[in-house]
């Protein structure tokens, strides 16, 4: 237990003891993020394959929209998973099934 300048505060639960609700919001992130990364590979396939104005507009327009939706999603998993120091494998192993992980050097996977 840690104190507080107040008197003690509990510890919080340890990670295997997360709610059904939590396992399952993280089990719908990560769909999410499967699904967003997707749409950003479709929407570069648009674009490398936009013929005339018309298309490459449409194009620009939805690879900037899957990049930031894609962006987000990844964030939003980092605070989630970050926050109890969980992958979606279980505590501690640092797995992210299909999403290359960071190197010491900072250098890794794909980025939007």
């Amino acid at each position: 237990m840690r104190t507080t300048l107040w008197g003690k505060r509990p510890a919080r639960p340890a990670p295997a003891a997360e709610s059904g609700e939590t396992a399952a919001e993280r089990r719908r992130l990560l769909d999410e993020i499967r699904r967003a990364h997707l749409e950003w590979t479709l929407a570069q396939w648009r674009f490398h394959d936009a013929i005339g104005y018309d298309q490459v507009d449409y194009a620009i327009y939805s690879l900037e929209a899957a990049e930031k939706k894609y962006g987000m999603l990844l964030r939003k998993a980092k605070i989630l998973w970050n926050r109890d120091g969980w992958s979606h494998d279980g505590p501690g192993t640092g797995a992210a099934d299909g999403f290359p992980e960071k190197s010491a050097a900072g250098k890794g996977g794909e980025q939007p």
